[in-house]
């Protein structure tokens, strides 16, 4: 009985991490542990402050027409008087991608670990920061670099 209820509360609780935490598996002993996610974007709202705010912040994602659109870095593309280099990719459900936002136009070599974020969509009208996810779970930003 009493474990029961142990499972049973577990389970609601997990249901509610799920909406802004992900899974990392501990693969060497079982189990696992839930992290937060970073940040979670959502189309912005025309009738909020905040959003207009966030939305300058973005300047390496957007949400117009109906989906999300990332900024991919090409610092090879020549652009008319000193624009930015790269173009604006849609982005699917199921994308996950890395990106140094306070630094677009650096090149790679020149990015510290510290500047490089992970993202991914994981609905329709939504992006995550997922940062600490990829490094406690898959590989540290170093290890990534070097992908």
């Amino acid at each position: 009985e009493a474990e029961a209820q142990r499972l049973e509360q577990e389970e609601v609780e997990d249901d509610e991490k799920r909406h802004d935490h992900l899974w990392s598996p501990d693969h060497k002993n079982g189990g696992g542990k839930w992290i937060p996610m970073n940040a979670i974007y959502n189309p912005p709202s025309s009738d909020s402050n905040k959003e207009e705010e966030e939305e300058e912040e973005l300047k390496h994602i957007k949400y117009e027409r109906g989906r999300w659109e990332r900024w991919a870095k090409n610092l090879k593309t020549k652009t008319k008087k000193g624009g930015p280099k790269g173009s604006w990719v849609l982005i699917k459900v199921g994308d996950g991608w890395s990106s140094a936002p306070l630094k677009l136009e650096t090149p790679n070599e020149n990015l510290a670990d510290s500047d490089i974020r992970f993202y991914g969509c994981i609905a329709k009208h939504q992006v995550i920061d997922c940062t600490d996810w990829v490094v406690n779970t898959l590989v540290t930003k170093s290890s990534a670099r070097a992908l």
